[in-house]
Formats: C-alpha cells, sequence, structure tokens
C-alpha cells in the first residue's frame, strides 16, 4: 500500500485527533506513538514527534528528519498537526517541514469551529476570547502568550507571512499563508481551493484535517467499529480547567474518584511510589462495586501546588510517568473501557505497554478518540483527549457513547 499522506503532530492527544478525521472517512490510517520508531504501511500515517516541550531548535531537527524521510521515500502529501491553542513549537517546526520538503510555502487553517477556535484578521479565539486571554494563557505547564498568528511565526526569521480570507487562491511570496476561517463552510471552501491550486503542504488541527479528504486521493474504504466493554476507568494528569471542571461534574452525577497524593504523583520513579499495590487493590475494588471511576492528579485547579525544588519540566514528567505505571497496569487487570486525558499520560501509558503503534476507529465527540491497540496479544480499546477539549459532561456523553454502541445491532 502506497503512503500518500503524512501527518506530523507534536503530542499524542493530537496526532489522534487529527488521525481519526481520515479514519472516519474510510482512509486507512495509523498513529505511530515515536517518530524513532515508524514505517509507511497506510495510506495516511500520523507520527507523534512528541516536540512540544522540546526547545525550537530540537524541535525542527525532529520535525525535518522525520519529513524528509517521508519525502525521500516518496510521500507527495505532508499535514503539520498544529495544537488548537497555538501551545508547541509552531514557528519552528513549520521551517523543518518546509526545509524537509523543499517547498515554497505552507498553508496554515488553525481553526476547529466545532471546538469553538476561531481565526479572525489573523488572531486565534478560544469560546470567543483570545487565545493568550483563555484558559491557556494560564497553564502552569505551557503559557499561550500570543494570539496574533503573524507574530507567533515570524520569531522564526525565514518565515514571511500572510493573513488570507476562505476564498483566497493560494499564492505570493510568504512562506506561511494563514487563513482566517470561522465557520465548518469556510473550511470546505478553503480546501476546495488548495485541491485547485495543486497545494501538498498544509498545516492545522484537527478541525481542517477532516477537509484533507477531499484534497489526496485516498482509496476509500470500509471500517468496522468492534464493540466495547462494559464500564469506563478515566485516568486525567491535566491541570486545565476544562477537564477538572469535567471530572468533578462525572463525580456528582456518580462515579467514584480516586486522587493521588503529592507523594503519589512526584515520587523520583514509579517503583517508589508510596503504597502503589494497595493503590492498585483499592481502585480495582472500586471499579468493581461501581463500574465508574475517575483516577486523578488534582480535584480543583486551585490544588495544584508546584513542588519546590521541582521545575515544571521535571514535575510535568514525573505526574505522567507514575500516572502512566499505575494506569498500565490496571489495563492489564481490569477488563473495561479507559479513558484517557492528556497527551502526557496517554504516551506513558502506551508505552509501559510496549505499544508503538494504534488504530484510530471512532470519534465519539469532537475531540474524543477511541483507537485500537495490541496489548498483551489482545486488542483493546482505548478513549482519549485533550486536557481542554469538551465540554463539561464529556465524560457522562463518553459513558452514554459506550452504551449506546454496546446496545446498538450486532
Amino acid at each position: 500500500m502506497i503512503t500518500k499522506l503524512l501527518i506530523v503532530a507534536d503530542d499524542f492527544t493530537g496526532a489522534l485527533d487529527t488521525g481519526i478525521q481520515l479514519a472516519k472517512q474510510g482512509v486507512s490510517t495509523r498513529v505511530f506513538l515515536d517518530a524513532k520508531a515508524w514505517e509507511l504501511q497506510e495510506e495516511a500515517v500520523v507520527i507523534n514527534t512528541s516536540s512540544r516541550h522540546l526547545s525550537p531548535g530540537e524541535a525542527k531537527k525532529t520535525v525535518f528528519e522525520t519529513v524528509k524521510k517521508a519525502k525521500d521515500e516518496g510521500v507527495a502529501y505532508f499535514y503539520k498537526k498544529t495544537d488548537s491553542a497555538l501551545r508547541g513549537n509552531i514557528a519552528a517546526e513549520f521551517e523543518g517541514m518546509l526545509e524537509a520538503c523543499r517547498a515554497a510555502r505552507i498553508c496554515f487553517v488553525p481553526a476547529y469551529p466545532a471546538l469553538g477556535r476561531l481565526t479572525k484578521n489573523g488572531v486565534h479565539y478560544v469560546d470567543g476570547v483570545k487565545v493568550s486571554e483563555s484558559v491557556y494563557g494560564s497553564d502552569p505547564f505551557e503559557p499561550v502568550r500570543e494570539s496574533d498568528i503573524s507574530k507567533l511565526i515570524q520569531t522564526r526569521k525565514t518565515l514571511s507571512v500572510a493573513i488570507k480570507p476562505p476564498a483566497a487562491m493560494p499564492g505570493g511570496q510568504e512562506r506561511v499563508l494563514v487563513y482566517d476561517c470561522q465557520t465548518e463552510q469556510d473550511l470546505e471552501q478553503t480546501a476546495k481551493l488548495f485541491k485547485q491550486s495543486g497545494e501538498t503542504v498544509f498545516a492545522g488541527c484537527a478541525g481542517f484535517a477532516a477537509y484533507i479528504g477531499s484534497i489526496v486521493d485516498f482509496g476509500i474504504k470500509k471500517t468496522c467499529f468492534p464493540k466495547l466493554q462494559e464500564g469506563l476507568l478515566v485516568a486525567s494528569a491535566s491541570v486545565n480547567p476544562v477537564a477538572i471542571t469535567q471530572l468533578n461534574y462525572a463525580e456528582t452525577a456518580g462515579f467514584s474518584a480516586v486522587t493521588l497524593t503529592a507523594e503519589q504523583k512526584t515520587a523520583e520513579n514509579p517503583g517508589s511510589i508510596p503504597g502503589f499495590s494497595e493503590l492498585v487493590s483499592s481502585i480495582k475494588s472500586d471499579f468493581a462495586a461501581s463500574g465508574r471511576i475517575l483516577i486523578r492528579s488534582v480535584s480543583h485547579t486551585e490544588s495544584f501546588i508546584h513542588p519546590v525544588g521541582i521545575d515544571a519540566d521535571l514535575l510535568r514528567s514525573r505526574i505522567a510517568d507514575n500516572m502512566g505505571a499505575l494506569i498500565a497496569v490496571l489495563i492489564k487487570e481490569i477488563d473495561t473501557n479507559f479513558l484517557i486525558i492528556g497527551g502526557d499520560l496517554l504516551s506513558s501509558t502506551l508505552s509501559r505497554l510496549n505499544v508503538n503503534s494504534v488504530v484510530p476507529a471512532a470519534e465519539s465527540s469532537p475531540g474524543v478518540v477511541a483507537f485500537e491497540a495490541e496489548i498483551s496479544g489482545k486488542k483493546r480499546t482505548i478513549f482519549s483527549k485533550s486536557g481542554g477539549f469538551g465540554k463539561m459532561g464529556e465524560i457522562i456523553k463518553t459513558e452514554q457513547y459506550i452504551m449506546e454502541v454496546n446496545n446498538g445491532p450486532e
């Protein structure tokens, strides 16, 4: 099978919520966890470079090497998946992709109208607020400081920028064309223009990825979604207020809840987590009784305290590693559905389970992706989402989706 499209994402939840846009259309799609171990085996290949937290120089190098390998092997279309709230090394990674593709320009469509991410006059908004003034501007690990996309991109001196309306045909000397879009119709119209002009290098979040299938000529085939297990175990290491609100709402709706202690979250390594075996036994017992449980790193936004003597990158890594070790054990020992919130936690969990790649299977709601992974010789279906995605009742909505699938026709 010839790979026609390479998608490069800087974190794993982003890779999944982009890959599912193609899988839903019947495109053969596979998502790889690691830029160091992947192969071109499907029509659309999505690679997580884990470059969001790297330095700009390291992020550029990682993207360049990944894209160049695919370009040298004959891939024709490229999509740089960006965070819908403009987090990460966007400008540096654009530079790496353009150099690897030897392309004149990249067409950037950052909007995701279904989740309230809109671009107006080159400024990015989340739910009507400039992204730097939204909850993403106060993120304790990676606050977004810039809403003006031109300023964000021009931190790299090689990148010139032009702001375009949805109806504008690509052209000019600028290296990055940023398209204002506020509706699904805008996205669809922009994709048609790209098809007409023969563009091959794109960027955007999952919102525009849904329209890439109208640009690239894929061989469409029907996909089937397996039945799910009973129950739901939710795990979150996110400190995003959106995720915390969702978890608290689910608790009021009857989910049991376990909040890890500071010592459990920040242990130097998973082997030194206090009371690990007892914690696993307690969670299994609670789940057996209720069939619905939350495991979280914090219960309220204000309950997140940055420990003295641990920098932000090390703290984020420790929380993901420790929670990932816990969730990996639970996946092996509890036969149920899992919803994992946050890309760092998801990557940590699957790495511990020796999962190298997954197949996106369904989207229960925008940004909530179900995927299949081979774990201990058995196919398991796991749900995932970014911490900042969704409405207050998103966890309940996922639970309802599971029940609808299980109660549907054989």
